[in-house]
């Protein structure tokens, strides 16, 4: 066997998320942070990248047919090899187009919920796009290091993602992942929740953007000492003609709260089959949390309500991941053993 820690060498990471893809640089630092959205349009028997990332986000729900506007994992599983190759070709090529550099050694993020065929598409589709040698790590790992915390240290540390596709629950410690719970649950599930709640009350249609805008300024997770209301444009599914709607944070809570509920009671469950060197660790540092769902007022609060433990919340909880890659990146010697 060789000895990985003399060989490898690697210039570049990416973390590809069912809302966000970040992508940092050895040399350059971070070199984008944008929605994992690719817009394609077909070329004959081929699809042709129009947009990638924030552009092609903002065309969501006004394509043509002859456009199609998707994101690789749907609730954290990959949605076809072919669309994970488009978007790991189409990001690095925008990254590299950045920096005027072609970078040849990548670091790779996954879930721990991938499975070996999920893995191993990951790998060609990284490969395919140019990559000399392609290293995996897993999420949870590097969300530990954006938080810096000491993973090499033998103490257990809990991370909670929420992200867009998904809720991962992990335990860390003597830097292996000991247990991982992965949910179904996160932004875009809420943001569909919200997209039938508006069409059985109120008879009306959103898209998808808007249900975003009404989860990211009305949701809560407690009853707000203000509550708060959005006067809202739909389509009148009855009539068939604009119309607006006021939606209010109450309702947008009822909507979204048994599912806040379910990934809270799930991390406590998580826990408790800890071993208890470990629950104690983690009762005495906190559970750290990130992802765009921990924004939702007052969640944070019915996490450590339910599980009896303090959390730890990211001011920046959408640029954890970056940050991990770019500990990882930078002190990658001492690293090593956490790639595969």
């Amino acid at each position: 066997m060789y000895n990985l820690k003399k060989t490898l060498k690697a210039d570049i990471g990416i973390d590809i998320g069912a809302s966000n893809t970040s992508i940092f640089s050895q040399k350059f630092g971070l070199l984008l942070n944008e929605s994992s959205f690719v817009a394609t349009i077909e070329k004959g028997n081929s699809n042709q990248v129009l947009a990638i990332g924030n552009s092609a986000k903002i065309m969501l729900g006004k394509n043509p047919k002859n456009i199609k506007i998707f994101h690789p994992l749907k609730f954290g599983e990959i949605a076809s090899s072919e669309s994970v190759e488009l978007i790991i070709s189409a990001f690095l090529k925008k990254a590299h187009d950045l920096c005027n550099l072609h970078h040849q050694h990548l670091i790779l993020a996954i879930s721990p919920s991938f499975t070996k065929t999920e893995q191993d598409t990951l790998y060609e589709a990284a490969i395919s796009s140019g990559m000399k040698k392609v290293y995996l790590i897993e999420q949870p790992l590097v969300t530990a290091l954006g938080f810096n915390l000491p993973i090499k240290s033998g103490k257990g540390f809990m991370i909670v993602d929420i992200g867009g596709g998904k809720s991962t629950i992990s335990i860390i410690a003597s830097e292996n992942i000991i247990l991982s719970l992965s949910l179904k649950i996160g932004g875009n599930f809420l943001d569909k929740k919200i997209i039938e709640y508006i069409r059985k009350k109120h008879n009306a249609l959103i898209g998808d953007n808007s249900a975003e805008l009404l989860k990211i300024k009305l949701a809560s997770a407690i009853p707000l000492n203000q509550e708060k209301k959005i006067e809202l444009k739909c389509f009148d599914l009855i009539s068939g003609i604009p119309r607006s709607i006021i939606v209010t944070s109450i309702e947008i809570r009822d909507i979204i709260l048994p599912y806040l509920q379910t990934i809270s009671f799930k991390i406590k469950h998580l826990l408790e089959q800890a071993p208890p060197d470990v629950i104690a660790d983690i009762m005495s540092r906190g559970i750290f949390t990130c992802g765009g769902c921990t924004l939702i007022q007052g969640f944070s609060k019915l996490i450590s309500i339910n599980c009896g433990v303090p959390t730890i919340s990211s001011n920046k909880p959408l640029q954890v991941n970056s940050y991990g890659l770019s500990n990882l990146l930078q002190n990658l010697p001492e690293y090593t053993s956490l790639l595969f």
